[in-house]
């Protein structure tokens, strides 16, 4: 073999040439993904805890400008306040209507 190999060249070399090494590697890694895979904890039905709340106002017969300056705007600066609310998402629909 005069051929020159780089080190991956060199190992499947080595590979090829000791098969029962390999069959052996192979029977290693089988068994310690087996094991690997019986030890993770696993946890099927798993608690999400997302609390959440929605307000929804209506006031027929405003415009939307009233609804989002005199009612939405205000909530959302009274929710920001209480401890632990991190997001607040709003819409303001014709028609009256404020969703927080």
């Amino acid at each position: 073999m005069s051929e020159k190999l780089n080190w991956t060249g060199k190992i499947a070399r080595y590979f090829i040439y000791n098969d029962r090494l390999t069959l052996l590697v192979g029977l290693f890694l089988f068994v310690w993904g087996v094991l690997s895979f019986s030890a993770t904890p696993k946890k099927y039905n798993p608690t999400i805890v997302a609390p959440a709340f929605r307000i929804t106002i209506e006031s027929p017969g405003s415009s939307r400008e009233e609804v989002l300056e005199q009612i939405t705007k205000p909530l959302e600066n009274v929710l920001t306040d209480i401890p632990g609310v991190e997001d607040i998402y709003s819409v303001t629909t014709h028609g009256g209507r404020s969703v927080v």
